[in-house]
């Protein structure tokens, strides 16, 4: 094997030859020819490097293609979770807070006729009313806005525009006008005594709300 004339032949078999690919024959005699002809085991050599070369490059791109993929999968999980958050808050967002638009001048001067308001319907989910909250309440499919003067247990009553709470006149409520007066009034355990701030504009004689009457407090954005 070391007439030059077998080189041709034997460079073309090299890559069967080193995949194994060959009969046991004929690989007897490449590997005679190799021990003899150093061009050809050069060649053989460069081959295999370039053959582990390849295979490392391989191995790297399968490595780097599962990372990507990991990160990838990583990434739309990622996305997910923000959309889903995302619908989650609008959810509650909606189910807590509802816009409305007062109609009329009761509420005047503190939200007026037109004016856009935020019922907070979670508010006394947690807490009850206070005194001078503003809220809302439903009555016979009917929504008011009020606000609230009197608790429950108290006995409220009103005497030429000035309010009495237990018998006592209440100094904070003094705008009402003079020719308003309002009979005692016994309030339960989950009833609240409201009135409207601009009684002159109100056409709502409903001066006794229940607990379970009442949609929200309302939170002014003016």
């Amino acid at each position: 094997m070391k007439d030059k004339s077998f080189c041709p032949a034997v460079k073309d078999l090299l890559p069967l030859y080193g995949d194994g690919a060959l009969s046991q024959e004929t690989e007897e005699l490449i590997s005679r020819h190799l021990r003899a002809c150093g061009e050809c085991r050069a060649l053989y050599e460069k081959i295999k490097g370039e053959d582990i070369n390849t295979a490392n490059e391989s191995e790297e791109r399968m490595r780097y293609q599962k990372v990507a993929k990991r990160i990838r999968r990583r990434r739309a999980g990622v996305v997910g979770l923000v959309v889903l958050l995302c619908v989650l808050i609008f959810i509650i967002t909606a189910s807590m807070f509802q816009p409305a638009i007062v109609s009329g001048d009761c509420m005047a001067p503190t939200v007026r006729d037109g004016e856009y308001y935020i019922i907070n319907k979670w508010a006394y989910k947690t807490d009850v009313p206070s005194r001078r909250d503003i809220l809302v309440y439903e009555k016979d499919g009917i929504y008011h806005i009020t606000r609230v003067i009197g608790l429950p247990g108290e006995c409220v009553e009103m005497r030429q525009g000035d309010v009495y709470i237990d018998g006592r006149r209440y100094g904070e409520y003094k705008d009402y006008p003079k020719d308003c007066s309002l009979g005692q009034t016994e309030l339960g355990n989950d009833e609240y005594f409201v009135l409207e701030d601009n009684l002159k504009a109100s056409e709502n004689n409903e001066h006794m709300i229940r607990e379970r009457d009442i949609t929200g407090k309302v939170m002014v954005t003016h």
